[in-house]
């Protein structure tokens, strides 16, 4: 004779030692609790999640602990996410995402043309002039003398770099201006001595002084600060705001005078236009200084506009 056999299920989960009720056992717990008008009250419903809480405590400390982890490290992933991309655009804010600089024998830390083989030091500024007026895509040139000089105030001294440029290089460098004027196309013309210095220039020079009007010297020649950049900041290893821009005349005229320019400086119309005006800046280069011959940096940008233009298609 066959013994009948019951088969017993239950729906408690085991963790370690403790058993956690099954919510058929919690339901008939509230069902006990007192109640208004056949419901169960707040009061009931506080009273029994905070004895459920009481009995596993581990359990309850360890999943809050597991829920204060996940929030907390979801924050500091958008926070680490939020400051990179902040980063990241500062510092193509500061180089000029649609800037282009020629120089004659190293290539520019932001887009940088290095001309053909052979044009070494014979950048003019009708090269300047050529590349604005016959190169698609382009907004504006602006021809630059470098040099560096101790600059004096009064008791104060700073070694600083030197720039000449043309009135219209805030735009194409993408330089803002904190205080006073940049200098305009009459001064341009003149060669009027008048200076806009970078922060850090101001700040070693002036200190809590107000530069504007003030008067600095620049290898015995006077020159009257009529404005204050913005900070850049760091762009590497160099301080971006250790600067001095003057205009382009009185520098060829007062500080270093040269038929050769140091560097142009390009702004194009976009982003999408940079890689094309290389290729045509440099063709047109090869042109004017009668160059022949493969050059392996037009070669190169080349074929990455073919990289390009396979990957689009």
């Amino acid at each position: 004779m066959k013994k009948n056999t019951r088969i017993i299920t239950t729906n408690a989960l085991v963790l370690g030692s403790q058993p956690i009720r099954p919510a058929s056992s919690i339901l008939s717990r509230l069902k006990q609790r007192p109640s208004r008008g056949g419901r169960l009250t707040r009061a009931a419903l506080l009273s029994d999640s905070l004895h459920t809480l009481h009995s596993h405590r581990l359990r309850s400390l360890l999943n809050i602990l597991g829920i204060m982890i996940g929030v907390a490290a979801v924050i500091a992933v958008v926070c680490l996410t939020q400051g990179v991309n902040e980063a990241v655009n500062l510092y193509f804010t500061r180089l000029g995402t649609t800037s282009i600089t020629i120089i004659p024998t190293a290539v520019s830390p932001t887009y940088g043309v290095r001309p053909p083989a052979g044009s070494g030091q014979t950048l003019t500024l009708s090269d300047s002039q050529a590349i604005a007026t016959q190169v698609p895509d382009i907004l504006a040139t602006s021809p630059i003398l470098n040099t560096s000089a101790q600059v004096i105030y009064a008791d104060q001294n700073w070694n600083s770099p030197i720039q000449g440029v043309y009135p219209n290089f805030p735009s194409i460098a993408q330089w803002q201006l904190d205080e006073g004027i940049w200098f305009n196309d009459q001064q341009e013309q003149m060669s009027t001595p008048v200076a806009v210095l970078g922060q850090t220039v101001a700040d070693q020079l002036f200190g809590a002084t107000n530069p504007i009007g003030q008067m600095i010297r620049i290898r015995r020649q006077l020159f009257r600060v009529i404005g204050v950049l913005q900070p850049k900041g760091y762009a590497g290893a160099s301080d971006s705001d250790n600067i001095i821009f003057v205009p382009f005349s009185a520098a060829e005229v007062r500080l270093k005078p040269s038929s050769h320019l140091d560097q142009i400086q390009v702004e194009v119309d976009s982003p999408s236009s940079i890689l094309q005006a290389q290729i045509d800046i440099i063709s047109l280069l090869r042109m004017r200084h009668h160059l022949t011959g493969a050059d392996p940096v037009l070669q190169t940008l080349q074929q990455q506009q073919g990289s390009f233009s396979q990957g689009f298609s």
